[in-house]
């Protein structure tokens, strides 16, 4: 159904791919959203920032210039960072050639990761985009789950506001980010603090850096170095390697690591904390199953189990001194 649009807005520094559909919308005559989108795609509804790929994004690209290829797209998308903790057969090539119109491919349990319902943006950026691009729009980075802060300003990203609650969760309302007021209440939604816990630290810049990445799956040697290092870790909590898969001790200690001393609660949903953990965070399934989990659960589990950093970033692939961006800083 795609044609070439001519005048279909090519993606901005950093831009999500989706947030090209609201500044086309932005131009429109029509005032409904989907219209806007439908001699672009079908695929128009419930646009949230939780997907590792949606076949709307495939119909985006159909509409761009030849000059804008796959490669170009996925800088404009998550897939990267989810790509990391995927299997082997899990390749740019499938997941685009196998997502079908209404479907839309998650990690399992993504619902209860907390910075997946929301659009978020940086007040600073916004204000930054509008004065240079004339316009705002919607950050890619600024959506990876497991970043909190504005990498360049270094300000909490802005989600949902404190007062009202409002909160942009599908882009087919049409707006983009509105710098640092409610556009409901009007009340100021700018929160500046410190990342003071090393480990929610780490998980911030390791997930920039994977986003960063050239998206190879890392899966199968994660599994691998935390059922090498789960010995050590349960001998340390005096839990008898024998009883992993059956005692409620081994999972309550492992939890207990890897939730409350590294307090990764900041980065889970409310409805992760009213549920029954332990079914929808089994360590057990994680390391020896087959289902794949989102990147915040292997991570913790790294943290947790293995601790070390440098050796974390060899498995994960991640260079520091050849990174693609050196300025990243959470302090």
């Amino acid at each position: 159904m795609n044609t070439r649009l001519n005048n279909f807005p090519l993606p901005l520094p950093d831009e999500h791919i989706l947030s090209t559909l609201v500044r086309w919308h932005a131009v429109q005559y029509y005032e409904n959203f989907h219209k806007s989108c439908s001699g672009i795609s079908t695929n128009s509804y419930n646009l949230k920032p939780d997907s590792i790929w949606r076949r709307i994004f495939n119909d985006i690209l159909n509409i761009l210039p030849d000059s804008f290829g796959l490669k170009d797209l996925i800088k404009h998308t998550l897939l990267n960072y989810y790509s990391v903790f995927q299997t082997n057969g899990f390749s740019q090539t499938t997941i685009v050639e196998n997502c079908s119109s209404e479907r839309k491919t998650t990690p399992k349990f993504q619902k209860f990761i907390k910075n997946t319902k929301e659009w978020r943006w940086c007040h600073f950026c916004t204000e930054e985009d509008e004065e240079k691009y004339g316009t705002s729009y919607w950050h890619c980075s600024h959506q990876i789950p497991t970043v909190a802060r504005c990498k360049i300003h270094a300000v909490d990203l802005i989600g949902k506001c404190r007062q009202c609650n409002f909160s942009i969760r599908d882009l087919a309302s049409g707006l983009l980010p509105s710098g640092s007021h409610c556009r409901q209440c009007g009340a100021l939604l700018i929160s500046v603090s410190k990342i003071d816990c090393s480990v929610k630290q780490w998980i911030c810049q390791t997930s920039e850096y994977l986003h960063q990445s050239n998206g190879d799956s890392k899966i199968v040697i994660i599994k691998e170095e935390l059922k090498n290092n789960l010995e050590c870790f349960l001998e340390s909590n005096r839990i008898s390697v024998a009883r992993r898969n059956h005692s409620f001790k081994v999972k309550n200690a492992i939890f207990k690591s890897i939730l409350t001393e590294n307090s990764a609660s900041e980065f889970l949903s409310p409805e992760f904390h009213n549920s029954y953990y332990f079914r929808i965070f089994n360590v057990n399934s994680i390391i020896f199953g087959e289902e794949k989990y989102p990147p915040l659960y292997y991570l913790l589990l790294l943290k947790a189990i293995i601790k070390d950093d440098n050796k974390i970033n060899q498995i994960l692939g991640i260079d520091l001194e050849g990174s693609h961006d050196q300025s990243l800083s959470y302090n």
